[in-house]
């Protein structure tokens, strides 16, 4: 049965600054002008004034400019943050299913869900996968980083630093705050690339061009592209008396995996203080991957299919979107900003190289598993503004209302991904698969399910969401030039659907 309940959350942080702030700059350019350059960079990331510079931050924050981006060498977003950002850390994943295709990122060690990812100052939505292997974060749902084309970001801000009164409890561990561009012109780039092996070929490209709209607005498309083959340092091995030759029986390395992505950014000025704005993408990523060898004699397998056994491959499929869309505005003294985002993410999982024992020597050896798909709207309404008090040098009032839709859907696969066929008895027993012989000596029964990743059955598939509301209030005063007192308040009403 469901039941439905609800309650409500609070949260208060009081921030008291003394003295200056500490920051870093992910620069390759060292020089007084870019060190100067960033120090007063406005950013949008721990604080609600729209005039905040770095040097004025009470929270250390990293500006990694976009010289820093194109000079680093990396070919996918993550990967840059991770030579980049020294508190940003994500590790290499092998036969891990989906998380070969979207690997787990962390901020200050900390989990990766406890990471808040914005894209210009708004958020990003999770992916679908939650990591379940013995690799960083599991048991946690993570922001796909790499579906964020490096090609289309012209800086990025690091919070170093717990907001979860301000951003809410997925920002434990900071926020990283990617900017596009939105600047005129374009550019191109290529790479190509193979490892001494002989193995790991890649191949990536990308452009991107902003025009302007009239005299008021601007228009910047991206496209990228990556294809990265398989880098596998598995030793070459005779173990089992079915193999010949030396083989590799399971990927110690990297999956290969192909990505397109296609995004834009558009900005139009309504008068003189207002302005429409909106942003966002579409990232196609496929990747194949290897489970762990099984011989030709096992229980799991029919040697008719398979003479020297199977190393079971999987192939994975994502397909992220994001649409964001709002207004600003100044009315008065306040400055008004009200947007709606939305995104998901689907990941599709099949068996692209395998078996179902139980369905004997006529097994198909490929099928569909099934998807995950996690989708996120979020409707926001921001006013701030600067009040003279007198007695303090410079006072911000902020509050706010944002309204959250969260979904989750798991599809099912095909039936022979997870049932058992009428073929009982394994081949040591039943050479030719017979499915009239019901009784197996010593326990010699063949395994249901595909090999390597069994589907979902019509029983897991779930289509569910919840909705959550929330309204909050911030201000910072400073009370003198070394002292600031920062206060928010957020108050969340979370109606939650459980099964039971």
């Amino acid at each position: 049965m469901k039941k439905r309940f609800n309650y409500s959350t609070l949260a208060l942080s009081v921030c008291l600054s003394l003295g200056s702030t500490v920051t870093f700059a992910a620069e390759k350019d060292t020089s007084a002008g870019a060190e100067h350059a960033d120090i007063e960079r406005i950013v949008s990331v721990g604080t609600r004034i729209s005039n905040r510079t770095v040097a004025d931050s009470p929270s250390p924050i990293d500006i990694i400019s976009s010289e820093a981006i194109k000079n680093s060498g990396a070919t996918s977003t993550p990967d840059m943050l991770r030579k980049l950002a020294p508190s940003f850390n994500m590790n290499n994943t092998t036969t891990s299913d989906g998380q070969d295709l979207m690997r787990p990122a962390t901020l200050r060690s900390l989990g990766p869900d406890q990471v808040l990812v914005l894209i210009n100052g708004k958020r990003r939505h999770q992916q679908a996968v939650v990591a379940v292997q013995e690799n960083v974060g599991r048991g946690s749902a993570g922001t796909d980083l790499s579906s964020i084309p490096m090609t289309a970001i012209s800086h990025i801000e690091i919070l170093r630093d717990g907001a979860a009164a301000q951003y809410g409890s997925d920002a434990i561990a900071g926020v990283i705050n990617i900017v596009l561009k939105d600047d005129l012109g374009g550019s191109v780039w290529a790479q190509y690339g193979q490892t001494s092996e002989g193995d790991g070929e890649s191949t990536e490209f990308g452009g991107n061009y902003g025009f302007g709209i009239g005299d008021k607005g601007t228009l910047n498309l991206t496209f990228e592209y990556a294809d990265n083959g398989e880098m596998n340092r598995a030793t070459p091995t005779t173990w089992f008396d079915a193999i010949d030759e030396p083989r590799q029986l399971l990927l110690v390395g990297e999956a290969a995996t192909e990505m397109t992505s296609l995004w834009a950014n558009f900005s139009y000025e309504l008068g003189e203080s207002s302005e429409l704005y909106a942003f966002g993408g579409f990232t196609s990523k496929e990747g194949e991957s290897l489970g762990f060898y099984r011989p030709a004699d096992d229980n799991r397998v029919w040697s008719s299919l398979y003479p020297e056994g199977v190393t079971p491959k999987l192939g994975s499929k994502s397909e992220d979107y994001s649409v964001a869309v709002g207004f600003k505005t100044q009315v008065a003294d306040w400055d008004l900003d009200a947007s709606v985002v939305t995104g998901e993410n689907r990941f599709e999982f099949s068996n692209l190289e395998s078996l179902n024992a139980s369905y004997g020597p006529d097994s198909p050896t490929s099928a569909y598993d099934g998807a995950l798909i996690y989708s996120q709207t979020t409707f926001n309404l921001d006013a701030v503004t600067s009040v003279d008090l007198g007695f303090f040098d410079e006072t911000s009032l902020a509050f706010g209302a944002e309204f959250r839709i969260d979904g989750f859907a798991q599809e099912a696969g095909d039936m022979v991904t997870y049932a058992r066929g009428d073929t009982l008895c394994a081949e040591s027993v039943n050479p030719t698969g017979d499915p009239a012989m019901t009784g197996c000596t010593g326990g010699d029964i063949t395994t249901p399910g595909m090999q390597g990743f069994q589907g979902y059955s019509p029983e897991m598939a779930i289509d569910t969401d919840r909705n959550s509301f929330a309204l909050y209030f911030d201000t910072e005063t400073a009370v003198t030039e070394d002292w600031l007192v920062a206060v928010s308040y957020t108050h969340l009403t979370l109606p939650t659907k459980r099964i039971v």
